[in-house]
């Protein structure tokens, strides 16, 4: 009789343990599946902010849709200097402060507006939308909300980088 209680005592602390398992890799698995986007976002985020350290950055900014009169009619201008110092501080603030939206596949490219930031190491391609940033890598666009408080500020630096595409036009 003691026999049986310590088999069926042994048996329920088996099935304890293989319970509590189970448990904990399916909180793993959802909080990989879960957490995984925001923490690549994240990671997306400050490689693409490491560039604004470096000693000297070029600046170059392309808008692959032109005037949006007729298709393919884009227009690319690299920054002076002076326009480099005008939207610097600007960019980088923009994408600091930016949240995480969503990451998705864009299998044509990213229509929008850009800028190119590099230094001699490194560089990053920021995609401006009314009010979103999007960084892409591998195929894969992250986009970033501009805050509701910080859109206007936003707006001004999106209406700097256009007026600068709109003099190449011309």
């Amino acid at each position: 009789m003691r026999e049986k209680k310590q088999m069926k005592k042994g048996k329920d602390s088996t099935l304890l343990w293989a319970s509590l398992i189970c448990v904990a890799l399916c909180l793993t698995v959802l909080s990989i599946f879960l957490l995984g986007d925001p923490m690549a976002a994240w990671n997306q985020k400050h490689e693409a902010l490491s560039v604004f350290s470096a000693d000297e950055i070029r600046m170059v900014a392309s808008d692959p849709l032109g005037d949006g009169q007729e298709l393919f009619r884009g227009v690319t201008v690299m920054l002076e200097p002076h326009q480099i110092d005008a939207v610097k501080e600007d960019l980088e603030w923009a994408l600091q402060k930016s949240r995480f939206l969503e990451r998705r596949v864009e299998i044509t490219g990213v229509w929008l507006p850009s800028v190119t930031v590099a230094s001699r190491e490194e560089q990053t391609r920021i995609y401006l939308g009314e009010n979103t940033l999007c960084l892409e890598k591998d195929g894969k666009c992250t986009v970033y909300e501009i805050r509701e408080e910080n859109l206007e500020q936003y707006r001004g630096l999106y209406g700097t980088i256009s007026s600068y595409l709109d003099e190449a036009r011309r």
